[in-house]
């Protein structure tokens, strides 16, 4: 594993025109000038030409990451974000506000559901949506697609940060003070892909905020179903109180997101050391039930039909 040397000096770069960008460094004395970049594997994954591309790290001798990480600006726009979003608004101009930052996820023929969380193309999702080693492709509202590289992943808690090569993006905030006495009672709004029904919208109430297996989850009667999978569960003012993740199988109205303030600290905690978050390994997707709690079972990606 690299050691990560930050940037002091500014970087003179006038092969491709770009500032403040990272550097990897080959054996063959070349330099790849990069605004992202970042170790996966046997592996670095880097932007470029408007996608995604990869280079092995056998190849490569070093790598000089700027000073300000991308991820640290991540949190820095998410507080920009939650100081304009004060207003309570109707269910029909919260669709209309959000609509734009929410995205289609296939992967390995299954489709869930992501947002941005940046303006720069930095998606939250559920790691089960994205767990099989297929292409993650990524389709906006706007009718744009785009392949997506994974920045890091855990499968418990089943959360996953994915990028496109994209900027000037909409997005959403996650609500950092998420008080369980407070939220209970609370209307929400889920918008995914249920069934493959794309940019779909429900709505219910915070049932309860609670602690399972070490994560905080907020428990919704909002109508979820496959394909809901890595959707934001959105509160009044238009920010995200959580994550879509699983429901209680057999049973009416009992469905659960990773909580806002949860996935807030899980960024905060990738923006101050990127490389102490575990890349799972890529696993063929499962379509049977969680072997967590009894009765729960994941929001499995809906299946894509055949063309």
């Amino acid at each position: 594993m690299f050691k990560k040397i930050i940037t002091i000096a500014a970087i003179f770069l006038l092969a491709v025109g770009l500032s403040d960008a990272h550097e990897i460094h080959l054996k063959d004395g070349r330099i790849i000038k990069t605004k992202t970049c970042w170790e996966e594997g046997d592996v670095v994954k880097y932007e470029r030409y408007g996608g995604i591309l990869t280079i092995k790290k056998e190849l490569v001798t070093n790598i000089l990451y700027k000073e300000a990480s991308f991820i640290g600006s991540v949190a820095e726009e998410q507080e920009v974000l939650r100081e304009k979003r004060e207003d309570v608004l109707a269910s029909d101009e919260i669709f209309r506000l959000c609509k734009s930052a929410i995205v289609v996820i296939e992967c390995g023929g299954g489709k869930g559901t992501g947002f941005f969380v940046s303006s720069r193309g930095h998606i939250l999702t559920n790691y089960h949506v994205i767990r099989s080693d297929s292409p993650i492709a990524v389709s906006l509202s706007s009718g744009r697609e785009y392949t997506a590289g994974v920045i890091s992943s855990t499968e418990k808690p089943d959360i996953a940060l994915l990028k496109i090569s994209e900027s000037e993006l909409p997005y959403l905030a996650l609500e950092k003070s998420l008080i369980s006495e407070e939220a209970v009672g609370k209307a929400v709004f889920a918008v995914g892909n249920p069934l493959g029904l794309e940019f779909s919208m429900a709505q219910g109430i915070i049932s309860q905020v609670r602690n399972i297996d070490h994560v905080k989850y907020v428990q919704t009667d909002t109508k979820v179903n496959p394909g809901n999978s890595g959707g934001p569960l959105l509160d009044t003012q238009g920010n995200v109180v959580g994550m879509n993740t699983f429901k209680i199988m057999g049973a009416t109205g009992l469905n659960f997101a990773i909580s806002s303030d949860y996935l807030s600290n899980w960024l905060g905690q990738y923006s101050e050391n990127p490389s102490a978050v575990q890349r799972s390994e890529p696993k063929q997707r499962q379509r049977q039930p969680s072997s967590g709690s009894k009765g729960r079972v994941i929001i499995i990606p809906v299946p894509v039909p055949r063309q």
